[in-house]
């Protein structure tokens, strides 16, 4: 690990404060809720230790992993190629397992379907350094992505916090606190920027959204 690999993990921030950690959920919430109008679909699956909100997602079946599914990171119990959605938010504990839960993810996912990411510092920084590209390491495409911070002047009003990167995020580690991200497979979701706005313009909300498996998977 070279010495710009373990910056961020020696500068890592403290846990937040109560009146800081509200703050900063309720930021992340409004980027959440805007991403969350591109994740309609039929089959999701929500990774999080704690639920997060979906209440604008038409989603018919949907479980939670903690609580539908005996498995563990290594081995799930998911058709592959099925899922239409998959919800995380990435916890301390995801860290060590980031190479094989992603690789999980990528297996099951279906055709155009779509991860939406939650992530909080410290664990941002790890992210930025493992998972992010892991994610681009399975021809995923980062299609939105907000950041942002928990103070009181926050540093990244509306035009900064869909500009910042990943990379910046490496050198600075302490600009952004949070991040909200939507991945989706490439298989309709070209690299070439200008494609993607080609893309975007010419297909329907349906489009890439059609079933990908009509198998319960849920525990029996």
């Amino acid at each position: 690990m070279t010495a710009l690999q373990l910056l961020p993990s020696v500068m890592s921030r403290t846990a937040w404060t109560p009146e800081q950690a509200f703050r900063a959920r309720a930021r992340m919430s409004v980027a959440w809720r805007d991403l969350m109008k591109e994740c309609h679909g039929l089959w999701a699956v929500e990774l999080s230790g704690e639920p997060l909100m979906r209440d604008t997602i038409r989603l018919p079946h949907f479980y939670r992993f903690s609580e539908s599914f005996l498995a563990h990171s290594t081995a799930w119990p998911i058709q592959p190629a099925s899922l239409d959605l998959v919800i995380w938010r990435v916890s301390a504990a995801d860290a060590a397992e980031m190479p094989n839960v992603l690789a999980q993810i990528g297996a099951s996912l279906g055709p155009s379907a779509r991860v939406l990411i939650w992530v909080e510092s410290p664990v941002l920084n790890s992210w930025c350094q493992v998972g992010m590209p892991l994610c681009n390491g399975h021809d995923w495409v980062l299609r939105q992505c907000f950041w942002g911070d928990a103070r009181s002047v926050t540093l990244f009003p509306g035009f900064m916090a869909t500009k910042w990167s990943a990379s910046w995020q490496q050198w600075l580690p302490f600009g952004a606190e949070w991040s909200v991200q939507l991945w989706q497979r490439e298989t309709i979701c070209p690299n070439m920027p200008s494609l993607k706005r080609r893309v975007r313009k010419l297909t329907t909300t349906t489009l890439g959204w059609q079933p990908q498996s009509t198998i319960d998977h849920s525990a029996k």
